[in-house]
């Protein structure tokens, strides 16, 4: 399965969830947004634990942000906005990103759901 990493999922195997360690080691096709590298790093400001974090994304694949996907994340927003589900910008980006890609979203934010069921991006939501 070619996997996008939401930032919530990147943030717990940081913290060493072992769970989603698992999840994550056993899929050979993880990848990261650079949204997620952005969420993730803001407000860090420890330089050992920061640079730490820094070479943990050197693992993966890193996604840029293009136009196209500026594109499709309006056209996320403007459904949701029409059934009132409207969900974080960040996410919403994110989905878009996956749905360019198609790529499943890996997530514990369970946001993700309206736009799973409401625009019909694949993600796996983790309890």
């Amino acid at each position: 399965m070619n996997v996008l990493l939401d930032t919530s999922v990147i943030i717990e195997q940081l913290k060493g969830n072992e769970k989603i360690n698992n999840l994550i080691t056993a899929n050979e096709s993880n990848n990261v947004s650079v949204l997620s590298v952005y969420e993730t790093l803001v407000g860090i400001k420890d330089k050992a634990k920061r640079l730490k974090v820094e070479r943990f994304f050197e693992a993966f694949p890193l996604l840029g942000f293009s136009a196209i996907d500026a594109a499709e994340a309006a056209k996320i927003h403007e459904l949701l906005a029409s059934k009132g589900s409207l969900i974080n910008t960040m996410d919403m980006l994110l989905a878009a990103q996956a749905a360019n890609r198609n790529l499943t979203i890996l997530t514990k934010d369970r946001d993700f759901i309206k736009v799973r069921d409401i625009f019909g991006i694949n993600s796996v939501i983790i309890d």
